[in-house]
């Protein structure tokens, strides 16, 4: 499945809302309507334990002492990233391992005024806005993310939608917020329902390979 890119879903869309000559709705109109709605789509892709939205780093080095993990930190995180969901550690730099999962806590500062001091392992870390906060160690580990990636955002019409299938759903979210401009409430709801139904398929094509979640 090729990803499209922004492009299709602005042609979309004005067809959707009888401008396919673009005379109202021009790109700087309209392409904000559809930034917002793929902000909204990744939420839900994340919402729905999308694999598409989550990713591991690569492994990396974390010297002794080092006690935080930002943007412009050695090692750095990953560019996309947007918060972790689990670490784990090792003393290998290998895929094999032995890797061990890292025990996430509320505040590093709380560990440390309970004097709780660095070991050999790092066993402790924390979200801290955006960017991860470690105990640190008196020894070289190795470390994975597990993470909330971001998708970039399209900007110009040449950009990839970067979502399999997303223009499913980003058509129709975006003819949507065009048609409640122009005071159309039949069109706005016409056009948000079809939109809500093709969410859910979109999000059944991004589950890839998990199991439907069963709701109670």
């Amino acid at each position: 499945m090729a990803i499209l890119t922004l492009s299709t879903v602005l042609s979309q869309a004005r067809t959707m809302l009888n401008d396919d000559t673009a005379v109202q709705f021009p790109d700087p109109v309209l392409i904000p309507k559809v930034q917002l709605a793929h902000q909204e789509l990744q939420t839900a892709l994340w919402d729905s334990n999308s694999p598409s939205v989550r990713a591991i780093s690569s492994i990396l080095t974390v010297g002794a002492s080092v006690t935080s993990i930002t943007p412009t930190s050695t090692p750095p995180l990953p560019t996309d990233y947007l918060t972790a969901f689990k670490l784990m550690e090792s003393s290998s730099n290998t895929q094999a391992g032995p890797w061990v999962p890292m025990t996430e806590v509320f505040s590093i500062a709380d560990l440390q005024l309970s004097s709780v001091i660095p070991g050999a392992t790092l066993i402790y870390w924390q979200n801290y806005q955006d960017y991860i906060l470690l105990l640190g160690s008196t020894n070289q580990r190795y470390l994975q993310i597990a993470y909330r990636r971001a998708i970039t955002i399209p900007v110009v019409s040449t950009d990839s939608l970067g979502i399999p299938y997303a223009e499913q759903y980003l058509s129709y979210r975006a003819a949507a917020m065009a048609a409640g401009t122009l005071g159309n409430p039949e069109a706005l709801k016409s056009l948000s329902d079809m939109a809500t139904a093709n969410l859910g398929r979109v999000i059944s094509a991004n589950r890839g390979m998990q199991q439907a979640r069963i709701k109670p």
